[in-house]
């Protein structure tokens, strides 16, 4: 049986992934403009690649913080 702590567990990975990004949602809706969300993305992502050695946590991401930002304010429109 194989341990869901385990870094290559795809339970865990999955578990990296939803923490990350709701910090991550939680996070950007809280900035107070676009520039200050964009700041915000660069420093959770590079914070979550230090932390994390899954390129695929990472990536997920990312992109789940791109979709926020675009819903949030329209790719920096308003």
């Amino acid at each position: 049986m194989s341990d869901i702590r385990a870094p290559g567990n795809p339970a865990h990975l999955s578990e990296l992934i939803a923490r990350y990004c709701a910090e991550a949602e939680e996070t950007l809706n809280a900035a107070p403009d676009y520039g200050s969300a964009l700041r915000l993305k660069e420093t959770l992502c590079s914070r979550f690649q230090e932390e994390c050695e899954s390129s695929l946590v990472v990536n997920a991401t990312r992109q789940y913080i791109d979709a926020v930002l675009r819903n949030r304010w329209n790719g920096g429109r308003t």
